[in-house]
């Protein structure tokens, strides 16, 4: 090719440039136009050609520069270059299922050796326009969170293109590789003692362990163990309760509660329990029920004192008298009671009297049930103190 070599300052100053290339160069080629042999400056551009113009030369994409170093250590060399294509190398993105939309991704790395303008471009397998890249800066953003599910596809393939100002174009693939994200849903155990009267709330926490980035809702309801509901009828130990949790899925450990209402009475009454159930999970495929069950214990406050009367009769001087002792349980006791109970000489002796009444003794518990001990007392003619048993 022809080459001007020079010695001295050239001035260009708006000289017209014009060349005819014969040929098909390869990308990179260098023509240098202008050798300067020392190290004098190159004055003004060729006419409309600014430094790094994107010039056509028979039919092939050059661009001319006016600061060439042609070898001799001074960029004052004149130099049209073959248009280079992009470079960009094929690149790796980790990102998080469930990403919300415009959540930036990565942003792809390329270059021009020519210095020109960049166009991104996404020219294949983006399933479901799941992400979108800025046509000048390359940066990928999540543009559909619903794709962004890594039980559904947790790597994606993307073939980016990379365009310069001359239209020449690099293409690689740029991969996404999704993070699964698990959390465990669990409710705990709660207790409370029951109370004489009124109400008392017994909360239970519902707890996700872990960030998902994605809501979902989850049912709760009651269920009778052995403590009564209100729906039981007179069996009200507590108040049933129903409902959906909603959680948003973006705090570790988020925590949503359940309340129920217990109600106090004066019954005597074992530790009672019932339960409270999770169910229709829904939302996301991100989140495992791990403890599916919340048992309530409601602890029993209540007691029954009994008491026994001590009668006192006239013996007789033959025949039986009937001494008759009442045995009081003044509280209402669940299921009912059995109590034992014997006969103990004082000053009496096992002659004395007659035990009618079998021990033990059986209560149905309900509330001031009575129960009654029979003896018999033997009469004589014994000239004897009082006497007791």
């Amino acid at each position: 090719y022809d080459q001007l070599n020079v010695t001295g300052t050239v001035d260009l100053n708006g000289a017209t440039l014009d060349a005819i290339l014969g040929f098909t160069p390869a990308a990179g080629a260098t023509f240098v136009i202008v050798n300067n042999d020392g190290s004098e400056a190159i004055n003004g551009t060729f006419a409309s050609l600014a430094q790094g113009t994107l010039l056509t030369i028979g039919g092939q994409k050059l661009h001319i520069y006016y600061d060439f170093d042609n070898g001799g250590g001074q960029t004052n060399d004149v130099a049209l270059i073959v248009n280079r294509v992009p470079q960009f190398n094929a690149q790796t993105f980790n990102l998080n299922e469930n990403s919300a939309n415009n959540t930036v991704v990565g942003t792809v790395a390329a270059t021009d050796a020519d210095g020109g303008i960049l166009n991104f471009t996404i020219s294949g397998g983006n399933t479901t326009n799941a992400f979108a890249i800025n046509a000048m800066s390359g940066a990928i953003r999540v543009n559909d969170v619903a794709a962004i599910d890594f039980e559904t596809n947790p790597v994606f393939s993307l073939t980016v293109d990379v365009t310069d100002d001359a239209g020449a174009v690099t293409t690689k693939t740029v991969t996404i590789n999704l993070n699964d994200l698990q959390s465990n849903l669990s409710i705990n155990n709660a207790s409370t003692s029951e109370g004489d009267s009124g109400t008392k709330t017994l909360t239970f926490s519902v707890k996700s362990s872990a960030v998902i980035n994605d809501a979902f809702t989850i049912d709760f309801n009651t269920a009778k163990a052995t403590a009564g509901d209100s729906s039981l009828g007179s069996d009200t130990d507590f108040v049933a309760n129903s409902g959906t949790l909603n959680f948003v899925g973006n705090t570790a450990n988020e925590t949503q509660t359940v309340t129920v209402s217990i109600n106090g009475d004066t019954v005597i009454e074992g530790d009672e329990t019932f339960d409270v159930l999770l169910s229709n999970l829904l939302g996301t495929n991100d989140v495992t029920i791990t403890t599916a069950t919340g048992t309530g214990t409601i602890t029993n406050n209540d007691t029954s004192t009994l008491t026994i009367s001590s009668p006192t009769i006239t013996e007789g001087d033959s025949g039986t008298t009937t001494m008759t002792f009442t045995v009081t349980s003044p509280n209402a006791v669940e299921g009912g009671f059995t109590v034992a109970f014997d006969v103990a000489d004082i000053t009496t002796s096992s002659s004395d009297y007659t035990l009618v009444t079998s021990s033990p003794l059986t209560f149905s518990g309900t509330a001031n049930e009575t129960k009654t001990i029979t003896i018999n007392v033997n009469g004589d003619a014994v000239v004897e103190g009082d006497e007791t048993f």
